[in-house]
């Protein structure tokens, strides 16, 4: 694989092999810990007295750092920063973090981009992600491209699908990059099967659903594929190959690991919250980083060849709805609702209240009956087990809004945000309507217990 060749260029090695991996993260982990010790006022405190021998051995950090006082974990001087990037959350507490870049620090990201994207099939990329700055993920993105001889549209998040589509004509591109959701309402926009077959089409920046990836995969004609990343890991971080098996790890710039809620290291296979340590970073280098998001270690080597580590990805921790009757995950959510063949997009929103839960869901579609699409939607939220049994019980109400545009989605990654996002009609009751971000939304109150 050529992430492989990439990764062995940067070790100095010929062949790459795990030992020769094992030995470069070991020393790597040595000399970033003692480099940000020397360099940071945060980290002379965090890693004051710890021995620093066994990753094991070192303390979580989480977001807050970044938030509360971002300079203090700065490693370089103010003027060697090419890049300071201030980022929400993706978490619901809308809590702002502050990431710096140095220009090797960019330059290593451009270097993964293009040996991630050499294996994708295309020649001419429309990136639907944010671009219009140096250092961009979309012009990071579009630079590495034009380093292994093809051409990246840096052309920003998709808000409208028609004119995304008007424009994969116009630029006769024949790949895309981009978020999921807005992959998926391009995919099921009217004209979508007109601007293909397409080579292939990445989907970055959140998760990604089997149904979603289906119907992207249908509309388009080619194979998808998947890339996780984030701002914390220098934007990329792994990459699925054309087996389709896991996504390849970083793992010359990054030392992953999944543990359990007590902190404590689990076995490949078992899923936990991924923490990640950044190796190679110079601005503002991450040390047993818990990410909130939830994955797990493939176990054992890809059919493909390469001796890196898998991973797969299966949404955010905080990311989920806690019933009288289990937990509901936003990736279930995802694997019901986008199996709905007119479904764009959807929101979802939720709080808790005296009576138990409210969950308020704004779907979006561009055909199919109204009465038709609220039968289809109930019928699938009902299929997962413990929204099945909470309604039974009463402890959980849910109410549906559906909302007609051809262009309906709201552009960027899902969440299951804080009720007060979406506030409740004046009279507090449901079955009439309610209003987000000032429209008017029809509200279809699911009932108890079985069909409607």
């Amino acid at each position: 694989m050529i992430l492989d060749k990439w990764i062995a260029q940067r070790l100095g090695v010929s062949t790459l092999t795990r030992g020769a991996l094992l030995e470069w993260q070991n020393r790597a982990l040595r000399e970033i810990i003692a480099r940000a010790s020397a360099a940071s006022p945060f980290y002379a405190r965090y890693l004051s007295g710890v021995d620093a021998s066994e990753p094991g051995e070192l303390p979580f950090m989480d977001l807050r750092p970044l938030a509360e006082d971002p300079l203090a974990l700065l490693c370089v001087p103010q003027g060697a920063v090419a890049r300071a990037a201030t980022l929400e959350t993706s978490g619901t507490r809308g809590s702002r973090k502050r990431l710096f870049f140095t220009d090797e620090d960019l330059e290593d990201t451009k270097g993964f981009f293009a040996a991630g994207m050499a294996h994708i099939p295309g020649s001419r990329t429309l990136i639907a992600m944010s671009g219009e700055r140096p250092g961009s993920v979309g012009a990071l993105l579009a630079e590495a491209l034009g380093r292994i001889g093809r051409v990246g549209f840096a052309e920003g998040p998709v808000s409208d699908p028609s004119v995304v589509l008007g424009r994969i004509a116009a630029l006769n591109a024949d790949s895309l990059v981009g978020v999921p959701a807005e992959m998926l309402a391009l995919a099921r926009t009217p004209g979508a099967g007109l601007v293909g077959p397409l080579r292939s089409v990445l989907l970055s920046g959140d998760i990604a659903s089997r149904p979603l990836v289906a119907a992207v995969e249908a509309a388009f004609g080619c194979p998808v594929f998947r890339h996780y990343g984030m701002a914390e890991t220098g934007y990329g971080a792994a990459v699925e190959c054309a087996r389709h098996e896991g996504m390849h790890i970083r793992e010359a710039d990054l030392l992953m690991e999944v543990v359990d809620g007590e902190g404590k290291g689990l076995d490949d296979g078992e899923w936990g919250e991924i923490v990640v340590t950044t190796l190679t970073r110079r601005a503002l280098p991450l040390i047993r980083y818990r990410t909130g998001d939830e994955g797990r270690i493939l176990p054992g080597p890809c059919p493909c060849g390469s001796v890196l580590r898998r991973l797969e990805v299966r949404g955010r921790l905080d990311d989920r709805l806690m019933l009288s009757t289990g937990t509901v995950h936003l990736g279930e959510l995802d694997e019901t609702l986008h199996a709905l063949p007119w479904l764009l997009g959807f929101d979802a929103a939720a709080g808790r209240g005296p009576d138990g839960v409210l969950l308020r869901l704004t779907l979006y579609s561009a055909s199919s009956s109204e009465s038709e699409r609220q039968r289809q939607a109930e019928s699938a939220v009902r299929r997962i087990p413990a929204v099945r049994g909470a309604l039974q019980g009463g402890t959980l109400r849910i109410e549906c809004a559906i909302r007609c545009r051809p262009d309906g989605l709201r552009p960027g990654k899902k969440r299951i945000l804080p009720l007060e996002k979406f506030p409740s009609a004046p009279n507090g009751s449901c079955g009439t309507s309610w209003t987000a971000s000032g429209e008017t939304f029809c509200v279809h109150p699911f009932k108890r217990g079985g069909k409607r």
